[in-house]
C-alpha cells in the first residue's frame, strides 16, 4: 500500500463530515458525487491496508481479523448476488453501505499507525471550527451534531484540555444543545458524554470492578429487554405507555419510532427465509413504510420496497441475520473485557464504558449505512484499547498521552 495514500488518510476522515456543508452549497448531483469519491477513498484505503498487512494483523488480532473477513465475505457475496437477485436499494446506498462496513478496518490502521489519530485530530482542530463558524448559518440544525461529532469526544476529555480548546468545545456544545438536538438519540449522546466526563474527572476513585460491572451491564441490558419482550410482551421502546406528559419535549422523547423498524426487519427475514444469516449489505429489509411513503429515497420503481434503518441492530439483522447480531455482540464484548483485564490505567477503562454505551445505543440509533465520524471515533477508541503500549501505561502516562492527543 503506497505510503502517500496512508498519509492522506486523516484528510479523508475530515472530508466525510464536510459532506454536510457540500450538500448545502453545491448544486444538482455534485454533493452525491463528492460523497461517492470520499466514501470510496476511505473504505478502499481500509481494505488495502488490511490486505497488505494481513499476516501481521491476523497474527496479533485474530478475533478482530476474522470478523473483518466475515464482513468482506458478505460484501463480496452481496456484490455477486445482486446480478441474480435484484436489490431494492439504489446503487449509491449499496456502495455507501459497503464502504461504511469496510471503514471498520480503520481499527487496524489506528492500531499500527497510532500517530494518525493525533494527526486526524490536529486537522479537525485546525479546520472544522473555522469552517463551522463560516457556514453554520447555511446548515440545518440537525447537521450540527454530525459535523461536530468529535466535540463530544473532547467533552469527555474536557479536564485535560487547554483553556483555548475548552472555550471552543463549550461553544460547539452550546450550538449542538441549543439548536442541534432534534432526536432522542441526540439527547442520549450528549448525556453520555457528560456522564463520561464525570467518570474521567474522577477516574482514579473508581475501582476496576466498577468498570467491569458497568460495562457488562451496558452490554446485557438490551438483551435483557429483548428477552423481556419475547417472554412478557413488555416493550421498553413504548415509553408513552408509562409517562403521561403532553409537552413537546416529552413527545420527542416518549414517542415510539423504533418498534415498527424491528417488526419490518423481522418479518422481512422470515418471509425471505434469511432471518438467521441475513441477505448481505447489498439489500435492505422489505418495508411497507417505504412502499407507502411518497418519494421515499429507498424506493426503486419496479422493485419490492426495501429500506435501511437509522438503527444499527435493525440493519445488522437485515444484512447479517441473528448470527450477525451475535458476532457484533462478541466483537464489542471481547474488546471491552480484554481491555479491562489488562489495562494499567483507568482512562482505557473509561473507554470500554464508551464502547458499552455505543453498543447500548446501537439498539435505538447509530446508523451505519454511510461512513461517518461516530464510527470512526469508535474505531479510534477500540484501537487505543487494543494497543499493548497504551495498556501498559500508568495513569499519569496515559493522562499525558490523552492531553497531547487533545491539544494537538
Amino acid at each position: 500500500m503506497p505510503k502517500s495514500l496512508l498519509k492522506y488518510f486523516p484528510s479523508f476522515i475530515i472530508l466525510i463530515p464536510l459532506g454536510e456543508i457540500i450538500s448545502k452549497t453545491l448544486p444538482g448531483k455534485l454533493p452525491q458525487a463528492y460523497n461517492y469519491i470520499v466514501y470510496i477513498m476511505f473504505g478502499i484505503t481500509c481494505l488495502l491496508y488490511y490486505c497488505n498487512n494481513f499476516k501481521r494483523i491476523h497474527k496479533d488480532n485474530k478475533f478482530l481479523s476474522w470478523i473483518y473477513i466475515y464482513i468482506i465475505a458478505y460484501i463480496i457475496v452481496g456484490f455477486i448476488k445482486q446480478y441474480f437477485v435484484p436489490s431494492g436499494l439504489f446503487p449509491f446506498f449499496r456502495l455507501s453501505i459497503s464502504m461504511a462496513l469496510l471503514s471498520l478496518g480503520s481499527i487496524f490502521i489506528f492500531r499500527y499507525e497510532n500517530y494518525l489519530i493525533k494527526r486526524t485530530f490536529h486537522l479537525w482542530w485546525k479546520y472544522i471550527p473555522i469552517i463551522f463558524i463560516l457556514t453554520f448559518w447555511k446548515l440545518e440544525a440537525s447537521q450540527y451534531i454530525r459535523l461536530l461529532s468529535f466535540s463530544l469526544f473532547f467533552l469527555m476529555l474536557f479536564p485535560l484540555l487547554k483553556t483555548k480548546y475548552k472555550i471552543i468545545i463549550i461553544i460547539m456544545i452550546a450550538f449542538i444543545m441549543i439548536g442541534g438536538m432534534e432526536q432522542r438519540i441526540d439527547y442520549i449522546n450528549i448525556t453520555i458524554s457528560f456522564l463520561l466526563l464525570i467518570i474521567i474527572k474522577y477516574a482514579k476513585r473508581f475501582s476496576q470492578p466498577f468498570f467491569t460491572i458497568l460495562f457488562r451491564g451496558l452490554m446485557l441490558i438490551p438483551l435483557f429487554f429483548v428477552t423481556l419482550f419475547w417472554v412478557k410482551g413488555f416493550n421498553i421502546l413504548q415509553l408513552n405507555q408509562f409517562i403521561d406528559d403532553e409537552t413537546q419535549l416529552a413527545g420527542q422523547l416518549n414517542d415510539d419510532t423504533r418498534s415498527f423498524l424491528y417488526e419490518e426487519a423481522w418479518d422481512s427475514g422470515i418471509n425471505n427465509k434469511n432471518l438467521i444469516h441475513g441477505r448481505t449489505p447489498f439489500y435492505g429489509y422489505d418495508s411497507n413504510f417505504a412502499e407507502n411513503r411518497e418519494g421515499d429515497a429507498f424506493l426503486r420503481k419496479g422493485q419490492k420496497a426495501q429500506r435501511v434503518s437509522e438503527v444499527f441492530i435493525v440493519n445488522t439483522l437485515a444484512w447479517f441475520g441473528i448470527i450477525g447480531i451475535i458476532i457484533f455482540f462478541l466483537f464489542y464484548y471481547k474488546i471491552g473485557m480484554k481491555t479491562l483485564s489488562r489495562t494499567q490505567n483507568p482512562y482505557l477503562s473509561v473507554f470500554t464504558i464508551y464502547i458499552g454505551f455505543f453498543w447500548f445505543e446501537s439498539w435505538i440509533g447509530n446508523l451505519l449505512f454511510v461512513p461517518n465520524t461516530s464510527y470512526i471515533l469508535l474505531c479510534m477508541i477500540i484501537s487505543m484499547c487494543h494497543n499493548p503500549r497504551l495498556n501498559k501505561m500508568k495513569t499519569n502516562e496515559m493522562k499525558l498521552y490523552l492531553s497531547n492527543l487533545s491539544n494537538s
